[in-house]
């Protein structure tokens, strides 16, 4: 069983379908992906459907790492809804954003990206469990989405056959550094200035993600883009 699940992954691997930076196992498109979240805000989504039925995602059944004083940060479209893991009992385990308890979770969708919150005094470990989808499709507004590849992919925002973004000129995506946001506009004015980078720069090597990463898409059109990924596992 083991040794199907490695070649399986290293199937992936080499077809550019997961990032080193994570650690992702698939058996039979179930599997697992590790990610360690610093002291702080991480900007992630979940990288795999837990085992539940329909398209959310319970945030205690994805976030393993959940301890209290940790929270779960969505954005609504204009600003932050923040959910604190109070973990008081079975009646009060969350402190919602109108700052109410209860033991109603938040729910994410697939492809929805949000801010872990980490409060505890040294890093955590998430262990995300549950299928992997290779395809999905997700409408980007204009203005700002905060999304994240369905797919368990990583690496160049234009590959697209991993990440199929729906870029134009205008658009950017607005990355999470760690203690801010890093802006890369795509400009495209050709080969040599397809992106204008943080530092004001231009060029033409696109910025990258890691498996379970997340971005705010910035959609800087007259109208709705939709986003469209379908990855083939050889």
């Amino acid at each position: 069983m083991r040794t199907k699940t490695l070649l399986i992954a290293a199937a992936a691997l080499a077809a550019g379908i997961l990032a080193s930076s994570a650690q992702t196992y698939s058996q039979n498109i179930v599997g697992y992906v590790t990610q360690v979240l610093p002291v702080g805000y991480s900007l992630i989504t979940v990288p795999l459907t837990a085992t539940n039925t329909g398209n959310t995602v319970p945030a205690p059944q994805a976030l393993t790492c959940l301890q209290q004083n940790d929270a779960v940060i969505l954005w609504n479209g204009s600003g932050y809804s923040t959910y604190s893991f109070v973990n008081y009992g079975v009646n009060f385990t969350w402190q919602y954003p109108d700052g109410t308890y209860g033991d109603v979770a938040p729910n994410v969708t697939l492809g929805q990206a949000f801010f872990y919150s980490n409060g505890q005094g040294g890093p955590e470990t998430n262990v995300f469990t549950g299928t992997v989808v290779l395809t999905n499709s997700i409408a980007l507004p204009v203005g700002y989405s905060l999304v994240g590849s369905t797919p368990p992919v990583g690496g160049a925002v234009t590959n697209t056959a991993s990440f199929n973004f729906p870029l134009q000129q205008n658009d950017a995506m607005i990355v999470w550094n760690g203690s801010g946001y890093s802006t890369y506009s795509f400009v495209n004015y050709g080969v040599n200035f397809t992106w204008q980078y943080p530092d004001g720069t231009y060029g033409d090597t696109p910025p990258n993600l890691i498996v379970g990463q997340g971005l705010f898409y910035s959609n800087g059109q007259g109208g709705s883009e939709t986003w469209n990924q379908q990855v083939v596992v050889p």
